[in-house]
């Protein structure tokens, strides 16, 4: 909540905050916040509503008059009955020029994060998102693989190379753009909804990367993407492909190589000697063995992890 309150902006902008009834008191946290740093008495602006679904609190920071919370607390888990929320908030969603991105386990850190997104955007009508560098929450510097001299024209570069490193809580694009998309991954069972967005994206516009870290992204030990379940990781991938291969026959992009290449077995293979999975490890090490497509990385990670005192060095300096 204090990376979207420091946001130094010339224009309004509002955060929407939901409470899916979770059960670890976050009701309280955000109930102190906002009666410590929001306007909640301004009867011109503050709103307290209540449905049978959710009680709505709209209002207004006290010193940043351009921010505005809109705070939903739902009043039973919409997840566990796969129900959809976001037409609760869409006076909010829909009436708007830019969407920003930040899921509630990571944070913003730089107060001009998004004026500078948006002074991109509205210079450069070509592109339809900007997405920023980011430090991980445990101290570490996330190193980009991405060139800043990139042209931002990532289709169908995307579908035959694989999605660069976007960081999701880092993201500002365009809502006549998202407008535009077909949205195909809605009733998709997949465990991310970002690649598919950024796929379709990119086929409508440019996509613009500013080399400026703007958020802190906090790896939990147990999520979709982190697990100590090599078959989970493993299927998580697999799900990355997966969408890969749909989104090439939607759009008719015709690749040139196997998805299932270099890389992936790559990360498949650390996962596994990560997770001390010696017999998953072998089975991929010869599958890419056999398809010649077995990295220098990846026979490093094999062979080293092999030795339990020679993976203990490789944890720290190369970070498996």
């Amino acid at each position: 909540m204090d990376g979207f309150t420091m946001q130094h902006t010339n224009f309004p902008y509002v955060c929407i905050l939901v409470d899916d009834a979770s059960p670890d008191g976050e009701q309280d946290v955000i109930n102190r916040y906002l009666a410590d740093n929001f306007d909640l008495n301004n009867q011109l602006i503050a709103r307290n509503e209540e449905t049978e679904d959710y009680k709505l609190i709209l209002t207004q920071h006290k010193t940043n008059r351009n921010c505005y919370f809109a705070v939903y607390y739902l009043k039973y888990n919409h997840y566990q009955l796969n129900k959809d929320k976001y037409p609760y908030f869409s006076e909010f969603n829909e009436p708007v020029k830019y969407h920003a991105i930040c899921e509630g386990d990571d944070c913003w850190c730089h107060p001009e994060k998004l004026q500078m997104q948006v002074d991109f955007l509205e210079t450069h009508e070509e592109y339809g998102m900007v997405h920023t560098d980011y430090d991980l929450i445990k101290g570490r510097r996330h190193h980009r693989k991405i060139d800043n001299k990139d042209d931002g024209n990532w289709f169908p570069r995307i579908i035959t190379e694989g999605v660069p490193d976007i960081g999701t809580l880092t993201v500002l694009y365009r809502k006549a753009i998202y407008d535009k998309i077909p949205k195909l991954f809605r009733g998709k069972d997949w465990p991310m909804d970002d690649k598919p967005l950024w796929y379709e994206l990119a086929h409508e516009a440019k996509i613009k990367y500013l080399p400026v870290v703007t958020a802190k992204y906090r790896v939990l030990e147990l999520s979709a993407s982190h697990s100590k379940d090599i078959n989970k990781l493993i299927s998580f991938k697999n799900a990355g492909v997966e969408i890969r291969l749909f989104y090439a026959n939607y759009y008719g992009v015709k690749l040139q190589s196997d998805v299932y290449d270099e890389g992936y077995y790559e990360s498949v293979i650390r996962y596994a000697c990560r997770l001390d999975e010696k017999n998953i490890a072998a089975k991929y090490f010869r599958e890419a063995k056999h398809k010649h497509v077995l990295s220098l990385k990846a026979r490093l990670f094999y062979v080293v992890s092999r030795c339990s005192f020679l993976k203990k060095i490789l944890e720290i300096y190369i970070k498996i």
